[in-house]
């Protein structure tokens, strides 16, 4: 069973993963999926649950807290709850925009005053 708040839209993006909780870890990542209150990335920079990271994309970047963590094809799928986003116009960025835009849609009726 799926306990997720947030319905999770896949993703294939490229990044760069720092652990701000161990000194001068870093690696490539790949983003595999993300909602608006995290993502998902495919990493082989040790992560542990609680380790605060940086997800940084060519024009942003994304803070967040390690929630999870399992291995998945000699890598680790990294669960990433997001605190701050700091973007521009990169995929990710527009993803997250097409999540906000579904959580602040207004219906017709509430636009018009009935």
């Amino acid at each position: 069973m799926d306990h997720r708040l947030h319905e999770r839209l896949p993703a294939d993006i490229e990044a760069h993963v720092i652990n701000l909780s161990r000194q001068e870890h870093e690696a490539r990542c790949w983003i595999l999926d993300a909602s608006k209150s995290g993502v998902a990335v495919l990493t082989s920079l040790e992560c542990a649950c609680g380790d605060m990271v940086r997800l940084e994309i060519p024009d942003g970047g994304v803070y967040g807290h390690v929630i999870h963590v399992s291995a998945q094809d000699g890598m680790s799928r990294v669960g990433i709850e997001i605190e701050q986003v700091l973007l521009g116009r990169s995929d990710l960025g527009c993803l997250v925009d097409r999540l906000a835009q579904e959580v602040v849609r207004v219906p017709e009726s509430a636009a018009q005053g009935d």
